[in-house]
């Protein structure tokens, strides 16, 4: 089949028009005839990158009168901040010459506060000016910030942190910006505290459908017809919003000139690097090949070890040790199967050797007293009666003989928390110890700890002010259990918490 010229190629615009009422701009078009399967393949991407790449503007953060942060509520005003920011997230504006833009709106209640009561600006239009954003209910002046700003597609909050730090004025953090900025407005709040960032769908393109039916070219009916319909959010029109889309195809469709380029890099890539490319993949050999029990060959895939290649490495630097249900013995197995495997080939495995952990006691009473004193937890209490472990005295001699982790279930995390008790028990921390208890004061605020300060609101907001209730929360293992604290920032505080003390709480 022959390809249709495009001389002979209709593009039609079928239907256009405005609708504030329903909130949307709308087009229909069509083109055709099609060769048979262009229909499907140029609808199928317009959709795509009218609903991921077209920019447009969107709030992405707001500070209001009283809240501090999107689960407040505040007496005066009847919906929460969870509420104004999801109303927020409904807001449709303009921006014309900026990136970014902060809006103000200051009134006095009892009043229902809108979009159209948003400060006018000469570069920013309203699009939905009838928005309800929040009802003051009691006769109180409430005055608000938001930002807003231009960008494609959907951003979580943390994003919108991220990448606002790269459209502001000489790369500022927003923070510093929104100072700026919100200062030199007269009788508004200060900026740069207090801001609650939201996540933000800056895409303008609301729904974009299209079909694909027959249309006929002489005798023949194997050609297509693409009807398209594009709604938008009157921000932009569904006719400028398929232009930008057919632009950005075109831009990243010129790629492809560069391919003669591309095949002659590829026929001018020395042998020597080729060579190289061919060991590389030589070299890694699959774990398979090594003979460990199923287990234990599980266990190490599970943690992303595959090939030999890089459990020699980790094994050399150590590694082994902080796997889960790698214990003595199976480490033991794993470095016999590597020896065995290197020496084959004529290499030594060299295994990095740790420090010998020495247990000193500082009040020699205590080691008479039974291990059940140290609160082990039932199953590790067990698991020591069970190789013969009764005193503190047998369990401090099993440990400098360097055989603790010989004992089923007692792998080297487990060990270490032992020796920890062991020392805190005996009296071997204490100076350590007064030294920690002078340093984390009742009185010390979170804020010498330097944590960033959005990790620093969800810990106030949790009433969590100090120093102390902060080290507290930590050793007992409760902070995990604060909203808003993951693995992430759980280890942040774990880190500012270790500097702090090692500079004696300076």
């Amino acid at each position: 089949m022959e390809l249709i010229p495009l001389s002979d190629i209709n593009l039609k615009v079928e239907e256009m028009y405005d609708d504030p009422e329903k909130g949307y701009n709308y087009a229909r078009i069509s083109i055709g005839p099609l060769n048979e399967g262009y229909g499907i393949t140029i609808g199928n991407m317009l959709r795509r990158v009218l609903l991921s790449s077209i920019e447009g503007a969107a709030p992405i953060a707001y500070k209001l009168s009283g809240f501090y942060h999107e689960f407040t509520s505040l007496e005066g005003i009847y919906e929460d901040g969870l509420q104004i920011t999801m109303n927020l997230k409904n807001l449709v504006v303009k921006l014309e010459d900026s990136d970014f833009k902060t809006l103000y709106i200051s009134k006095t209640g009892p009043a229902v506060v809108r979009a159209s009561d948003i400060s006018r600006s000469a570069d920013v239009e309203v699009i939905n000016g009838d928005l309800h954003l929040f009802e003051i209910t009691e006769p109180i002046e409430v005055k608000m910030e938001i930002f807003v700003a231009k960008g494609r597609g959907y951003m979580t909050d943390e994003e919108v942190k991220e990448h606002f730090a790269e459209i502001t004025p000489g790369g500022a953090h927003i923070r510093d910006y929104i100072t700026i900025d919100a200062t030199s407005t007269d009788n508004f709040m200060h900026a740069g505290r207090d801001i609650i960032f939201i996540d933000a769908f800056f895409s303008p393109v609301k729904r974009v459908a299209y079909k694909v039916v027959p249309a006929r070219v002489g005798k023949s009916s194997k050609y297509d017809q693409l009807v398209m319909e594009i709604w938008t959010d009157r921000s932009v029109t569904a006719i400028d919003a398929l232009k930008e889309a057919v632009a950005i195809m075109r831009d990243r469709l010129t790629l492809f000139d560069m391919l003669d380029d591309a095949v002659e890099k590829y026929h001018t890539r020395s042998e020597e690097t080729q060579q190289q490319v061919q060991m590389h993949i030589q070299s890694r050999t699959p774990l398979t090949e090594l003979g460990l029990p199923d287990l234990v060959a599980e266990i190490l895939q599970r943690h992303g070890i595959d090939t030999i290649e890089e459990l020699i490495d980790i094994t050399r630097s150590g590694g082994l040790d902080h796997i889960p249900h790698i214990g003595a013995k199976r480490k033991e197995s794993i470095i016999e199967a590597l020896e065995r495997w290197l020496k084959e080939r004529g290499e030594e495995l060299f295994v990095e050797t740790a420090t010998e952990t020495k247990v000193e006691v500082a009040q020699d009473d205590k080691l008479n007293e039974d291990i059940s004193v140290l609160k082990l937890g039932s199953p590790v209490e067990k698991n020591l009666r069970k190789a013969g472990i009764e005193t503190i005295g047998q369990l401090v001699e099993l440990i400098n003989q360097g055989k603790l982790t010989d004992i089923k279930g007692i792998g080297q995390s487990r060990a270490q928390k032992i020796i920890e008790v062991i020392q805190s028990y005996t009296g071997a921390k204490e100076d350590a110890e007064a030294v920690s208890a002078e340093s984390v004061s009742e009185d010390a605020s979170i804020d010498v700890l330097g944590l960033d300060d959005t990790l620093a609101k969800i810990l106030k907001s949790a009433g969590i002010d100090t120093v102390a209730k902060l080290k507290a929360m930590v050793d007992d293992g409760s902070i995990s259990t604060v909203r808003g604290i993951g693995a992430t920032r759980q280890k942040k505080i774990e880190e500012a918490l270790t500097a702090y003390l090692e500079k004696g709480g300076q």
